[in-house]
């Protein structure tokens, strides 16, 4: 799970922060979609020009949630984001 309160938005920055301290901020299924939100949100905003993306916990991320490959669906979102996902316009970082 990213978290409750994923982003937070203060002038024009927005910050993402993924929280899953206990598998070393590992994305699963249920995180990429919220990420996948919380990007679409943040580049409907006009007043926001820079989003923050970082991990809770001293970690970034691991990267996929190679233990969620073997549950249900995997984690693998039903979307490809690569091509229906947000065309981010605005600068992202991560930390």
């Amino acid at each position: 799970m990213v978290n409750e309160g994923i982003s937070r938005k203060k002038d024009k920055v927005c910050t993402i922060q993924i929280n899953r301290t206990n598998v070393r901020n590992a994305v699963d299924r249920e995180t990429a979609q919220q990420l996948a939100e919380a990007f679409r949100d943040f580049e409907n905003e006009e007043n926001l020009h820079v989003a923050v993306l970082y991990g809770k916990g001293g970690t970034f991320c691991a990267g996929a949630d190679l233990k969620a490959f073997s549950v249900d669906d995997g984690n693998c979102l039903e979307i490809d984001m690569s091509k229906e996902g947000p065309e981010l316009s605005i600068i992202l970082l991560a930390s």
